[in-house]
């Protein structure tokens, strides 16, 4: 005769389906309740000879199926991240631009560095981590990217200088490239914050345009041209730092106070009902709906878990 498992114990409901109120994977616990019977693993056989034990063990593991669906992913016990990336993305870049924006002069411009390097750069990146945990991949993605933009930008400031003879078009255009790439990298992330609030999509739009101007003041040839539109870029970017600011303000003033005092202006991802979207976008969709197989947890936790930034910022 053998035997199942190690030492465990479940829970088999002879009349209906047991309602477990589980918060995640690993901490899994049965409710007692009427008509209820403990079944002892250990003691159940497999072989033809006892059906009514194989029949048991159906109806356990069918149990333990549904338990992990109701489940849904692993919930962390870590707080939100949100506030503490966005406020130091936005306490450097604000450093950043009251200079390019020509409000402070250029020969003090190496105190953005220290910020750069550990509350931009360090913390952000941190930020990003604990993003990971909490099932946040637009979250993680933001913070770890732009945290490493300002450490890379602190090394670049301090370290980076041409292996030979270069002209000042040549350095500025070099300057240019590496702004462009991350002039792209906004872009995408831009389109992805359109689906979770008006706060993040004022960030991410305000940054965009500010990594743009920067790049095309570093490509103008023209010299005068070229510090208005690094000035433009400046100014953006102040905007940028205080449409960050209030949207790590508003998780902060609004989890401390309960309500919402702060609005960010939630979301939510699309769907076929919206008047405005183009057919072809309903049509596809309407498909993707359909053909995707809805599972208890995704019934009654689609808002949750569709959009996990938009609830935080």
């Amino acid at each position: 005769m053998s035997t199942i498992g190690q030492s465990r114990s479940g829970v088999v409901n002879t009349t209906e389906t047991p309602n477990y109120n589980v918060p995640g994977f690993s901490n899994v616990t049965p409710v007692h309740g009427p008509n209820q019977t403990v079944v002892d693993v250990d003691d159940m056989s497999i072989g033809d000879e006892n059906y009514k034990n194989q029949h048991t063990i159906h109806r356990l593991e069918s149990i333990v199926d549904r338990i992990v669906s109701r489940a849904g992913p692993p919930k962390s016990a870590l707080g939100n991240p949100g506030p503490l990336g966005l406020a130091a993305f936005a306490a450097t870049t604000f450093m950043l631009s009251t200079y390019n924006a020509g409000l402070l002069v250029s020969t003090t411009e190496n105190i953005v560095l220290p910020m750069a390097l550990w509350y931009g750069g360090a913390i952000q990146v941190a930020a990003g981590l604990w993003e990971y945990a909490t099932n946040n991949t637009f979250g993680a993605t933001a913070f770890c990217s732009y945290g490493a933009f300002w450490l890379s930008f602190a090394t670049l400031s301090k370290f980076w200088a041409p292996t030979g003879y270069a002209s000042t078009q040549d350095i500025n255009s070099a300057v240019g490239i590496y702004l462009l790439s991350w002039t792209i990298f906004t872009a995408y992330m831009f389109i992805g914050s359109l689906r979770m609030s008006y706060s993040l999509v004022m960030v991410f739009g305000l940054l965009e345009i500010t990594f743009a101007l920067l790049t095309a003041g570093h490509f103008n040839l023209h010299p005068t041209d070229a510090t208005n539109l690094i000035k433009a870029g400046g100014w953006f970017g102040l905007f940028t730092a205080f449409a960050a600011w209030y949207a790590s303000a508003a998780v902060v003033i609004n989890g401390s106070f309960g309500c919402q005092l702060l609005p960010v202006g939630v979301l939510g991802p699309l769907n076929s009902n919206m008047s405005y979207l183009p057919r072809a976008v309903k049509r596809r969709l309407t498909a993707s709906s359909l053909a995707a197989p809805k599972s208890p947890t995704n019934a009654d936790n689609e808002t949750e878990h569709s959009t996990p930034m938009s609830k935080r910022v």
